[in-house]
């Protein structure tokens, strides 16, 4: 699944809906596509929190940042997830 799924069914989960009803012939997170991607968009730039973080390098850090928000936001930029080591919880 990717981000902007991932994203899209919790906020048709907190609007109270079922992420899996049809609606229009779709499941109804579908309909929070869009606003899922503008809040990747939103987020695409760290807060100034996020690089205070003391254990990273902020330069470092904030263009990994936008690495990984732009491949949420064109997964088509992805080569492979093969190599990718889960962590218990993170997919």
């Amino acid at each position: 699944m990717g981000m902007i799924e991932r994203v899209a069914r919790t906020l048709c989960k907190a609007a109270g809906q079922s992420e899996n009803a049809v609606c229009q012939g779709k499941p109804m997170w579908r309909a929070y596509e869009k606003t899922a991607r503008l809040v990747l968009e939103a987020m695409r730039e760290p807060s100034l929190e996020m690089l205070a973080v003391p254990q990273f390098d902020w330069k470092v850090a904030a263009v990994n940042w936008n690495v990984m928000i732009d491949a949420a936001l064109d997964p088509s930029q992805i080569v492979s997830v093969s190599n990718v080591v889960a962590h218990p919880g993170s997919l």
